[in-house]
């Protein structure tokens, strides 16, 4: 079809099936092909990255998927962040396969999550991470150490968005890659009691969810100044009514 029509999309798409049968290197020439005749499309670079690191050419991969970044920073629901991390994570050791450089932010070490993003940034980021590990998944076995750290961080991430049950559900998968310890099992042992008995919307620690009190006091006094110039103008009316009604008996 490429040849038929000069579609440049055929080529990527002939990649792409490459990549799926397990012929990385294959892949990897028809996308350098590719970037040799229309250079600098984001779907070349984001391939071709995905090409080197399946083929475990870590450095190559950073350097494409961080050239796709600067060509599209929105791509994948903003998440690409999250790969460029992954791949410093492999090239930089174990020591940075956890929450805080994958993601930016922590869960603490209680037996709940504890988090201080907005629930907007919650939604975010959880998108962010679903899509991220919803393609890793696809190529990436068990047992492997960031997949499993990123599950259970999805698994954090949920519960803190109250889906306690798909929590459950996150944390076994992070136990299936790998990821063991006294936290996920304290975790576990809390998201079923807090499943059991239907614990509503939960955001511990949000600075940005909570209130401000200076909120309530405002409200408070604009209800008040409500109320007594509803009262003002009432008695003004009724002494309006009122004086009438002398004169008339006048």
């Amino acid at each position: 079809m490429y040849k038929k029509t000069n579609d440049i999309r055929y080529l990527s798409d002939k990649g792409l099936v490459l990549i799926v049968m397990g012929k990385y290197k294959e892949a990897i020439a028809l996308y350098l092909q590719i970037e040799k005749i229309k250079p600098n499309r984001y779907s070349t670079a984001s391939n071709i990255g995905t090409a080197y690191e399946l083929d475990g050419q870590n450095e190559q991969a950073l350097f494409w998927i961080e050239k796709a970044v600067k060509l599209n920073q929105h791509s994948h629901y903003d998440s690409e962040w999250i790969h460029v991390n992954i791949l410093k994570a492999k090239l930089g050791g174990k020591q940075l396969i956890n929450t805080q450089f994958l993601l930016h932010t922590d869960f603490g070490t209680d037996s709940i999550p504890r988090t201080a993003l907005s629930k907007k940034k919650l939604d975010s980021l959880s998108q962010a991470l679903f899509y991220q590990l919803n393609e890793r998944n696809s190529f990436v076995k068990p047992k492997d150490k960031i997949v499993a750290q990123l599950l259970f961080d999805l698994g954090n991430l949920t519960f803190v968005r109250s889906g306690y049950k798909v929590a459950l559900a996150d944390y076994a998968l992070a136990k299936q890659y790998g990821y063991n310890g006294k936290l996920i099992d304290l975790r576990i042992k809390t998201a079923l009691s807090y499943s059991k008995n239907n614990k509503t919307i939960y955001l511990p620690n949000n600075i940005s969810e909570k209130k401000n009190p200076l909120i309530y006091i405002c409200i408070g006094l604009g209800v008040l100044l409500a109320v007594f110039l509803a009262i003002f103008i009432w008695r003004k009316k009724y002494k309006r009514i009122e004086d009438s009604r002398q004169l008339g008996n006048g």
